[in-house]
């Protein structure tokens, strides 16, 4: 569904112990077949313990770095939705040079999954635009679709105000005070209207 062609051979590897307990074997694997970029599902069950030891996660990272290759590993959010970030310890933060969060909308007795992605670190430059994924399940396979993340509700819950005003405004298409603005919004009035005056560049005053 995503258009992908030459795809390239993909290797599993049932892994039971501790990532860093295994990484002579992992190491042999990589070496043998020839691998280039590994996928880690998930970091918390890979550290061997619980994801909040910070010990266990620099023991993870630092055999996951011995491999040489460049590699993804899928990790939770906390459930407390006001904690940012990857669950457990802040070195899954700190010690990731990239990160993307998925967030989801699911729909109770639908076969589809609409996922928003956000790059919330970039090491190496600046954080990339959001995109969305549509999965669809079907009785044997599943399809991906590229899919618009501004048409999903998660979106407008994970962006800046600036971004939301700009949204409200490409989406109304005409003229809106900051009340207003904030009212379509759900946020206050002073938010909205201290977020146009530090991004005044990007918004023109007509009132």
């Amino acid at each position: 569904g995503m258009g992908f062609t030459n795809m390239p051979t993909l290797l599993y590897r049932r892994c039971t112990y501790p990532f860093s307990e295994d990484i002579a074997a992992i190491q042999r694997v990589v070496r043998e077949q020839g691998v280039g970029f590994v996928v880690i599902d998930s970091g918390g069950a890979a550290c061997g313990g619980e994801p909040e030891n910070a010990e266990l996660v620099i023991k993870f990272f630092g055999a996951l770095r011995t491999l040489g290759i460049s590699s993804l590993i899928l990790h939770h959010t906390p459930k407390d939705k006001t904690n940012k970030g990857p669950f457990g310890s802040r070195y899954w933060y700190n010690l990731s040079r990239f990160i993307w969060e998925m967030r989801s909308e699911i729909t109770e007795g639908a076969n589809t999954v609409k996922a928003s992605m956000f790059n919330v670190k970039n090491n190496s430059g600046m954080r990339q635009k959001p995109f969305g994924v549509e999965f669809t399940f079907g009785q044997d396979d599943i399809t991906l679709t590229p899919l618009d993340p501004k048409t999903s509700p998660v979106y407008l819950e994970s962006v800046s105000i600036s971004m939301k005003v700009l949204h409200i405004l490409q989406r109304e298409k005409r003229l809106m005070d900051h009340k207003e603005i904030a009212g379509e919004l759900g946020e206050s009035a002073h938010s909205v209207y201290q977020s146009l005056k530090r991004n005044e560049k990007s918004f023109v005053n007509v009132m």
